[in-house]
């Protein structure tokens, strides 16, 4: 598990610098804001900006499609009550602001450094995630609600979230997620005196998320003083629970300190991974060299080595050969040793019958035959020294044979003595990589060719190692050791010192009430870059609402704090926003930028596979596992009508899931004819002029205009009054994320070329953008689209849609009659 945390670690690190260079280069993760006056006041310029601004830190000027750099600009104040932005631009530029007309000038934040301090979190905090093991700590609150009001699902998930270390309810709009399961939850929390942290992936997400809890606990008794929303809140939201918000003005000193630490930390980390690398190149180094040294020692040592094996053979056959001739030495010695014994048998024999004929009377009377008994002596002595002599020779030749074989056998020894010295010279050569020390050491005299050709198959793995190894430390050829530890000592100083700028502006006291605060609210990449891990004012638990809009590497970070974590949310509807295209994190080129695109609710995967099973996972669409992540479903929708609830359960959901039926959803159809004529791609004016008319038609009515596609929206934004706001009306799907409004004008667009809207499609997440459009309706979905198309379009979401809706107004005059049958099934 720890071997597939270090590896995910190190690809969210390399992933953000892939993704930050992506956007970069791409001029993605900007956000725009429209200008509505200007006035010049010397050489400064004041902007009134139509939206608050996020990050005024980071904004830039875009001025027809030129872009300007803070650096060109140069912001000097932001006015959050008027929503002014006054800026001091170069000599050079002031001509060009002044004469430009103001619906070409746009301010742009820059959210780029988002990406950059996620980057620097993992660096300094990464390897602190693990996987939440600990158990809730508190009981169910006390709450009559929750046993006179509550369905048992929602008992059930409230308890799962106060008893499981690492859980996921699950629940389409309505069902109770925020303001039945998290109030609760937190309501427990708070009567225990132990702090929480909840948490969103968006700053609007964040305060819908307060919306629904903060009645609950002042329903309860609960002081708003225990509770505190960390960041910048809307104007609306302040205006309605200013008593949450932070200090602006203490809260940015303090999140600025938090944020320059965090990047001290993570100019830490990297400097000791500069360290680290330093040491590891020094060691590509030396391997190198013994590399180098062993592949020009090798051709000269095989050398080597095969003639003491050619010698060694021939000393061998030597042996062989003196050997055998001591054999065959040896056999005619015995031949002779037998005849030596016939001979000196039979000279005995003569010899002692010569005796007997040669004393008295028998000497005279028997001398004919002792005469030939002396000739038969003599023969066989003269055969006996003949064959003895032949046993001194033989027996000298043999001695001689011994004494070779011995010779011989002695330089085989020192052949052989020869060969291990050289073969423990090879493997002291080869001791800088294991695999080719154990090649080494497995060589033989008698498989050398083999042996030896394994050894260069591994001499040649070495060299790609290398070789591969090489453009990672193309950077360390400039790198001192002194200069990076002097970096080092200096960063820890200035550690040091913001350290101790935190700890007086904490004394002196921030405003931001956070050591009395039971409830920290904000978003996660705000928790994440003020909040570090094993601080004092850690958590007893995290709730993250949202989960499936959350990225993975965001969300898998919220696992470093040592606490329960839970998550809340639906992914049936949208999934992260990630800028850079599936195609560009195929294998082979930027597999860890999914981090960013898929979501939290695969936080477990990191803990048990690797970075290529998880990007494999995120590009074939597989669903999220659940095992270690506990999941709880909520099933019933108390805002959907039942036949609304009916398509959803066929279409999205389960069969599990159904709608209120003391509740109707009205869902309308306006009709808009696909235009035949040829328009700007993914807009339709039909449905423009049709949203536009609506809307002039109902001043009073709370409306938002969602469409799939930036180009519809900026369409119809163009045909709205411009002085109206209805720019935060109008939005994307992905745009409208986390908002809610009575009534909303879904603006379809598509016919033939769907992409978005096509809900059968897996790699537009078509059934989340459409799921995710129609519970933005809290009263009344109106479908904006060509329904004679739509209206036979049986197996897609649209098409189901079309079924349980109403024709509006007098649009089904312009439909031929046999598609408002379809329509009114």
């Amino acid at each position: 598990m720890q071997e597939y945390l270090k590896s995910y670690v190190q690809a969210a690190i390399q992933g953000s610098e892939s993704y930050y260079r992506y956007l970069t280069e791409h001029q993605r993760g900007l956000i725009e804001y429209r200008v509505l006056k200007i006035r010049q006041e010397g050489s400064h310029f004041v902007l009134t900006l139509r939206s608050l601004l996020s990050y005024a830190d980071t904004v830039q000027l875009r001025i027809e499609n030129k872009i300007y750099t803070q650096e060109q600009i140069k912001p000097t104040e932001y006015c959050e009550q008027t929503n002014e932005l006054t800026v001091r631009p170069l000599d050079e530029l002031r001509q060009v602001l002044a004469d430009t007309p103001i619906q070409k000038i746009t301010v742009i934040s820059d959210l780029r450094f988002l990406v950059k301090r996620v980057e620097d979190w993992y660096r300094s905090y990464g390897l602190q995630i693990a996987l939440p093991t600990q158990l809730g700590s508190v009981s169910l609150p006390k709450d009559v609600a929750l046993s006179s009001q509550a369905s048992e699902e929602q008992k059930n998930a409230v308890a799962a979230a106060l008893s499981q270390p690492f859980s996921y309810i699950w629940g389409a709009p309505g069902t109770g997620k925020t303001q039945f399961v998290l109030a609760r939850c937190i309501l427990a929390y708070v009567q225990t005196q132990k702090r929480i942290w909840i948490t969103a992936p968006t700053n609007n997400a964040v305060e819908q998320m307060l919306y629904g809890v903060l009645p609950i606990l002042q329903e309860a008794g609960i002081s708003l003083q225990k509770v505190l929303r960390l960041g910048v809140p809307s104007r609306a939201f302040k205006s309605q629970y200013s008593e949450v918000c932070e200090q602006t003005d203490k809260a940015k000193l303090h999140g600025d300190i938090q944020a320059q630490l965090l990047q001290i930390e993570a100019a830490i980390a990297a400097n000791q991974e500069q360290l680290d690398k330093l040491a590891a190149y020094r060691n590509f180094l030396s391997f190198e060299k013994a590399q180098d040294f062993l592949e020009s020692a090798l051709p000269d040592w095989q050398k080597r080595m095969q003639q003491k094996i050619s010698e060694l053979d021939r000393l061998e056959r030597e042996c062989i050969e003196w050997q055998g001739r001591g054999y065959l030495v040896l056999a005619e010695l015995e031949t002779c040793q037998t005849k030596e014994k016939k001979y000196t048998e039979n000279v005995s024999d003569f010899t002692r019958q010569v005796r007997l004929y040669s004393s008295g009377w028998r000497k005279w009377l028997f001398a004919g035959r002792r005469d030939k008994l002396m000739q038969s002596l003599q023969t066989e002595m003269h055969e006996l020294d003949e064959v003895r002599a032949q046993s001194h020779q033989l027996i000298a030749e043999r001695e001689e044979y011994i004494q070779k074989e011995a010779d011989a056998r002695q330089q085989q020894k020192q052949v052989l003595k020869e060969i291990a010295h050289s073969k423990t010279e090879l493997q002291m050569w080869a001791s800088y990589w294991k695999p080719l020390l154990q090649s080494a050491k497995k060589i033989r005299e008698t498989c050398f060719a083999t042996d030896f050709a394994f050894l260069c198959i591994q001499l040649e793995r070495a060299r790609k190692i290398l070789e591969e190894k090489r453009p990672q430390y193309e950077d360390c050829r400039e790198w001192s050791e002194t200069a990076l530890l002097e970096s080092k000592k200096d960063l820890e100083q200035q550690k040091a010192n913001c350290l101790k700028q935190k700890e007086n502006l904490e004394e002196q006291g921030s405003g931001t009430r956070w050591y009395e605060c039971l409830v920290l609210a904000g978003t996660v990449d705000t928790f994440l870059y003020r909040m570090p891990p094993n601080e004092e004012l850690a958590p007893a638990h995290i709730f993250l609402d949202e989960a499936g809009y959350c990225s993975l590497i965001k969300g898998a970070a919220l696992l470093a704090y040592a606490c329960p974590v839970t998550f809340l949310g639906d992914h049936m509807q949208l999934p992260p926003v990630c800028e850079m295209p599936d195609e560009d994190m195929q294998e082979g080129r930027e597999p860890n930028v999914c981090l960013w695109a898929q979501s939290a609710l695969f936080a477990e995967d990191i803990f048990t596979q690797s970075i290529l099973q998880i990007t494999n996972t995120y590009l074939m669409h597989l669903p999220a596992r659940f095992e270690k992540l506990k999941r709880f479903d909520l099933t019933h929708t108390y805002r959907f009508g039942e036949a609304l609830a009916k398509v959803l359960a066929r279409t999205v959901y389960s069969s599990s899931f159904y709608g209120n039926s003391a509740h109707k959803t009205d869902i309308f159809v306006l009709h808009a004819a696909a235009s035949r004529e040829k328009v700007k791609k993914r807009t339709s004016p039909a449905e423009c002029r049709a949203i536009a008319s609506y809307i002039q038609s109902h001043p009073d009515e709370q409306v938002g205009v969602i469409t799939p596609y930036k180009n519809q929206r900026d369409a119809i934004r163009n045909l709205l009054p411009r002085s109206s706001g209805w720019e935060d009306k109008v939005l994307t799907v992905h745009g409208s994320q986390g908002k809610e409004w009575d009534t909303v004008l879904f603006s379809v667009v598509d016919t033939l070329d769907k992409w978005f809207t096509d809900s059968d499609r897996l790699e537009s997440n078509g059934k989340r953008v459409i799921n995710t459009a129609v519970s933005r309706a809290k009263r009344r979905l109106i479908l904006v689209c060509d329904a004679e198309y739509w209206g036979m379009q049986h197996t897609q979401l649209i098409g189901q849609l079309l079924r349980v809706s109403q024709w509006y107004g007098d649009s089904r005059s312009y439909v031929l009659p046999e598609f408002i049958s379809i329509c009114n099934q």
